[in-house]
């Protein structure tokens, strides 16, 4: 007993011994004096430099503790700064250890920015430190040198159930941050400010606590929104395991895409890495847009094994209250996920959308979809079946697409019975509409609403798009189209549409038309056998001629406005029809007239009148067009007494015609009022046609048509003396 007493006094008296050393050592120990060799250390270990500006506060038992001050780190091998800390504080208890757990006190790190780059060549800026201070080696490169399971200096299961042993435990973490940026050179760039995160106790079983709030903001995408996290949670770190709690995560403000946006998640999450499972159940996603976009997901179960895939069913609601449009919908779909293939398959989806307002001309529509879908977001790939039912029309189509590259690919087919996108499209304006726009565009300075607005086509250069379009029968803005067949092709900021083929108004449409991201706009078609007069009037809201035949368009503009493409128009274009009209004039009344007008002074202006028509049985004229002015010089009208030429210019910029027309009456009787117009046969009459479309007026000068009829009249009696006299002769030469 007495040994033992004596033991217990020697072994006290050295604990005793040594906590009084270490209490005098803490207590004389200058941490400040190791700085220099802490940041000769970092330099030749990183290649960074330290600066710590602050004092070193270090205590040492019972807990080894350290604070920082002012610290900043620099960029491999540069001055430019890569993080700072305003303040870093820790400790460690000691006497655990002994047991192998390590027990920290609440982790504090206050002030820190710090900015992440991603280089052009897939390198980062802080690849050294993640790979144990080694500058210049990418991940990808680390993860090729792993050394291979089962070789040497790889821990087996056994070995990494013994290294399990050492437990963690972290009774809090608590970080402010001013700046945390991420930059990819490739042209992503995003920060995070005013960031608080704290966590509640982090150990083995142990439940706790997460919340996490921070202001998002991005240049490339465009965003600008607060993000708020919380969370219960429960880690399991021996097995790779944790849940998380009624998750509630929310961002709100403005989204790429969404301006005004509030997005919220809430849920449960259960994973065990060991088990390689994964359950969610009551998973809700919410999401509304400033415009008034209301979606919504729920999932009520989900859950992924070895042995299964996982699976759920999914449900999205949507909704969309706006003055002139409303929308409701519905889509569903049993889900299948599989982690090792990681592929994402709707197998079944169902949904329909009801959508009524002003903006729609038949004030009303709906669409029942069905389908499947399935994507794999290793390969960042995807494919579709969707069959749409919009209101009376059919619609199938069929798409690939591949976000893989630097532009996303799509590939795609689409099969329509009938579709009358008059229903659905607003209504198009007129030329009044367009010049009132015209005029407020003019006062409001260019890229003002209205004619003037530059068109944005940039869209062409964030896509590669290839498919096909086919229609039995399809009307657009009254344009009615029959066996329509197009092939559509955008790549490298440019659209084409080839092979374009399809009945229209009793002929036929053949050919092609381009556009690029710079405004650069080709046309090329041949129009067979159509009946012109329905067709202009659907197309362009004009009715000034009638007939059948053939029209023929090669033309190329640039710019980005209506009114510029318009005053840039080249190229060429001709017209032959049989068996019309031309609107707006009476020739034939015009020349009837003209027998009492014969040498009236000057020439008289009169407008077109829409009642008023001169018929023909062949008409054909072909156009140089140059910076949008469109001349003729070949034009060749025939009906049964008249023929008429002629030349000028249609300015297709200005919306106006400057032409004259030469009209000649021929030796017949029959046509249009022939019959009255003997007396003046041969007569060739100037027609002068001029001004906008939509108020063109005709001018016949009577004066000039007089001086010509006085001219053909003396012209036709020396013909008739010389014809006398030399009939004379010819009997005095041959005695009869």
């Amino acid at each position: 007993m007495k040994a033992l007493k004596i033991g217990l006094i020697a072994v006290v008296t050295v604990v005793l011994l040594i906590a009084i050393a270490l209490l005098v050592f803490a207590a004389t120990f200058d941490a400040d004096k190791y700085k220099p060799d802490i940041i000769r250390a970092v330099k030749e270990k990183t290649g960074r430099t330290l600066a710590i500006g602050g004092p070193i506060s270090l205590s040492v038992f019972p807990r080894l503790g350290i604070a920082l001050q002012q610290v900043q780190l620099s960029e491999p091998n540069s001055d430019k700064t890569f993080a700072r800390i305003g303040k870093l504080q820790g400790s460690l208890a000691l006497l655990p250890l002994l047991s192998r757990e390590v027990v920290v006190d609440k982790v504090v790190v206050s002030g820190l920015s710090a900015e992440v780059v991603r280089r052009k060549d897939g390198s980062s800026n802080i690849d050294d430190l993640l790979n144990g201070g080694k500058p210049g080696e990418t991940s990808g490169q680390r993860g090729a040198k792993q050394t291979p399971p089962g070789a040497a200096g790889t821990s087996t299961g056994s070995e990494a159930a013994g290294a399990g042993s050492l437990k963690l435990d972290v009774q809090g973490i608590d970080i402010s941050a001013d700046n945390l940026g991420w930059t990819d050179e490739g042209g992503t760039r995003v920060r995070a400010t005013d960031l608080r995160l704290k966590t509640g106790r982090i150990g083995e079983d142990a439940p706790g606590k997460l919340d996490l709030s921070a202001r998002i903001q991005g240049d490339e995408p465009k965003m600008d929104a607060k993000v708020t996290l919380t969370t219960g949670y429960k880690l399991a770190l021996q097995r790779g395991a944790f849940r998380l709690d009624g998750m509630a995560l929310r961002l709100a403000g403005n989204l790429p895409g969404a301006a005004g946006a509030d997005v919220s998640v809430k849920g449960n999450v259960e994973s065990d890495s060991t088990q390689r499972t994964l359950k969610v159940d009551g998973l809700e996603i919410n999401a509304k847009t400033g415009q008034g976009l209301e979606v919504a997901l729920s999932m009520p179960s989900l859950l992924s094994s070895p042995q299964r895939s996982a699976e759920g069913t999914a449900t999205v609601t949507f909704k969309l209250n706006r003055p002139d449009l409303a929308l409701q919908g519905k889509l569903a779909s049993p889900v299948s996920a599989n982690a090792d293939a990681k592929t994402l398959q709707l197998k079944r989806l169902a949904g329909e959308l009801n959508a009524s307002g002003s903006s729609i001309p038949q004030k009303n529509m709906k669409l029942a979809l069905e389908g499947a879908l399935e994507a794999n977001w290793d390969k960042k790939t995807a494919s579709g079946l969707l069959n749409a039912k919009v209101d009376a029309s059919t619609v199938k189509t069929q798409f690939n697409a591949n976000a893989a590259g630097a532009v996303p690919s799509i590939g795609f087919s689409v099969d329509i019975d009938q579709l009358d996108l008059d229903r659905y499209l607003p209504p198009k304006k007129d030329a009044a509409q367009d010049k009132a726009g015209a005029s407020g565009a003019s006062g409001a300075g260019k890229g003002a609403a209205g004619a003037d607005k530059p068109m944005d086509l940039s869209a062409l250069h964030k896509v590669n798009l290839n498919g096909q379009v086919r229609a039995g029968r399809i009307t657009a803005y009254k344009v009615k189209l029959d066996k329509l067949a197009a092939a559509l092709r955008i790549a490298n900021g440019r659209l084409d549409l080839t092979s374009l083929s399809a009945g229209l108004y009793d002929g036929s449409l053949a050919g092609s038309a381009s556009l690029d991201a710079g405004g650069h706009a080709a046309v090329k078609q041949q129009l067979s056998g159509v009946n012109i007069g329905p067709l202009l009037r659907d197309a362009l809201n004009k009715d000034f001629i009638e007939g059948h035949g053939n029209v023929a368009l090669d033309v190329a503009t640039v710019g980005l406005t209506v009114p510029a493409m318009k005053k840039a128009l080249g190229g060429t274009a001709s017209v032959n029809l049989r068996d019309g009209a031309v609107k707006g004039i009476n020739l034939a009344e015009a020349f009837r007239k003209a027998k009492s007008l014969l040498g009236a002074k000057g020439a008289q202006e009169q407008t077109a009148s829409k009642s008023e028509k001169t018929d023909f049985s062949e008409l054909s004229a072909s156009f140089r067009i140059h910076d949008g002015i469109a001349h003729n010089d070949d034009l060749s009208l025939k009906s049964p007494f008249i023929r008429v030429g002629g030349s000028g210019d249609v300015n297709i910029g200005a919306d106006s015609v400057d032409y004259l027309a030469k009209a000649s009456i021929v030796d017949t009787s029959g046509g249009q009022g022939g019959k009255e117009l003997a007396e003046l046969k041969g007569l060739t009459v100037p027609v002068r046609l001029s001004g906008p479309y939509d108020a063109l007026k005709y001018r016949i000068d009577f004066g000039a048509m007089a001086t010509e009829a006085v001219k053909q009249k003396a012209e036709e009696k020396i013909k008739e003396q010389l014809k006398d006299k030399l009939g004379d002769k010819l009997k005095g030469l041959f005695g009869k």
